[in-house]
């Protein structure tokens, strides 16, 4: 093998030496799914899913392109900050997570996570979320806090789809706070170390393919 082939595999194959909630959720929709995603480059995207980004790109650069994105402007105020990446090791796993708003306040620190749907979540939905996991075991271990002190939110923006298809944001929305326990992390820490073993031995087998 050349050196080229050997970098590339670097950064195709290890998908830059972390675990991503992304990775995580994707991983155990099944090893094809994963292998198709993160190894081939194969990108699934639906109507829905562009959609969202699009809101979440609005709310970011908090610049408007259309009414939806005023309506996301004016019913989802500006954080102190947004789109806050952090990398920990949690349970000895590197763990990436990127954040949609993290708030400081003298009682402690809060995270707010950003949804848009057509169907709105629930507050079983919001304590089973392991996405609000990553985020506050991450947060909790980068400032060396207990977890319960983190405050969490999903702000969920509703949304209505045309006949002819088209999703608009309806301009109403549901805020749902939740929490974590140090318990929580306990029980995912063995699904992480599973799938990022499993993730190894998935490109160690595509390496000697390509011996």
């Amino acid at each position: 093998m050349t050196k080229e082939v050997k970098k590339f595999e670097k950064i195709e194959v290890r998908i830059k030496e972390y675990l991503s909630h992304s990775q995580f959720r994707v991983f155990n929709t099944g090893r094809e799914a994963y292998i198709k995603a993160y190894i081939y480059g194969y990108v699934f995207v639906s109507k829905y899913m562009k959609f969202g980004s699009k809101i979440h790109d609005v709310l970011e650069h908090r610049k408007a392109v259309d009414k939806d994105g005023r309506i996301a402007l004016e019913i989802e105020p500006r954080g102190q900050r947004r789109e806050v990446i952090m990398l920990s090791m949690i349970g000895g796993v590197p763990i990436y997570v990127k954040m949609d708003v993290v708030y400081k306040s003298r009682t402690g620190y809060g995270i707010r996570d950003v949804k848009t749907s057509l169907n709105g979540w629930t507050q079983k939905m919001a304590d089973r979320s392991k996405q609000l996991t990553f985020y506050a075991a991450v947060l909790a271990k980068e400032k060396n806090i207990p977890i319960n002190k983190i405050r969490l939110w999903v702000d969920c923006l509703e949304t209505s789809e045309s006949k002819a298809g088209k999703i608009h944001l309806t301009g109403r929305k549901q805020i749902i706070e939740t929490s974590r326990t140090q318990d929580d992390v306990d029980i995912l820490i063995p699904e992480i170390r599973y799938a990022w073993v499993e993730i190894g031995k998935i490109i160690n087998k595509l390496i000697k393919k390509q011996i």
